[in-house]
């Protein structure tokens, strides 16, 4: 059972996982839920009666923030910045308790937005601030912070089954079962049986345009 610590008390939170519905890390003493990377996040009701998603770090140190997914992009890249370039005074560093919340709200900040790249398929939304842009290729070629473990958790089957990748799979599966045999009646040059397997693998994942080309390619390269 995966477990999780709340960065406002301390507390243990342990998935409460019933059904299809998505595993809730409830801090115990009622602080909100914790992320997989650790934040607390909370839905807010702003002045004008619209919610906003808060994600909140050590410290109360708001990580991201907003009502749709660019402004947390935003908010987020911002928060970021003002960790990396908070400069410590003589008070912060005699402040060992400060600069280690620091240093955990950046590390958890730059997981967020890797997080936030996967979720969106890396698909950015116009960014105006040369900063902020200059910050996100930086964060997105950085590998320190890319996953190396081969593990899975129940809320990555939860995130696959929520984008279709797991019903993708199930019908590669399928097509995979209907497909027939591949027989020939003698050897193929490797250069058309490397491009009939890809025009195969595309079509098992339902890739038909692909598929279609590759085809083409099979074919004009058998005639020649």
């Amino acid at each position: 059972m995966e477990t999780r610590i709340c960065p406002s008390c301390g507390a243990v939170t342990t998935d409460e996982f019933t059904g299809y519905d998505k595993p809730s890390f409830e801090c115990p003493n009622g602080h909100g839920a914790v992320t997989e990377e650790g934040l607390l996040s909370q839905l807010i009701t702003n002045v004008d009666g619209s919610k906003s998603v808060v994600e909140v770090g050590k410290g109360n140190f708001v990580i991201s923030r907003g009502s749709t997914p660019s402004d947390r992009l935003t908010s987020l890249l911002d928060a970021i910045l003002r960790l990396e370039t908070k400069k410590p005074t003589d008070e912060t560093v005699a402040d060992l308790r400060q600069r280690s919340a620091t240093n955990w709200n950046l590390k958890r900040a730059k997981r967020r937005f890797r997080r936030w790249l996967r979720d969106y398929k890396n698909d950015l939304p116009t960014i105006t601030d040369s900063r902020m842009l200059e910050l996100a290729e930086r964060l997105r070629n950085d590998q320190s912070q890319v996953r190396t473990d081969n593990g899975w958790s129940m809320e990555d089957i939860l995130r696959w089954s929520s984008s279709g990748f797991l019903y993708e799979l199930k019908q590669y599966e399928d097509r995979l079962d209907e497909e027939p045999l591949l027989l020939v009646g003698e050897e193929i040059p490797q250069a058309i049986r490397k491009a009939f397997q890809q025009a195969r693998e595309c079509y098992r994942w339902g890739l038909y345009a692909a598929a279609f080309g590759l085809c083409r390619i099979v074919l004009e390269s058998s005639v020649r």
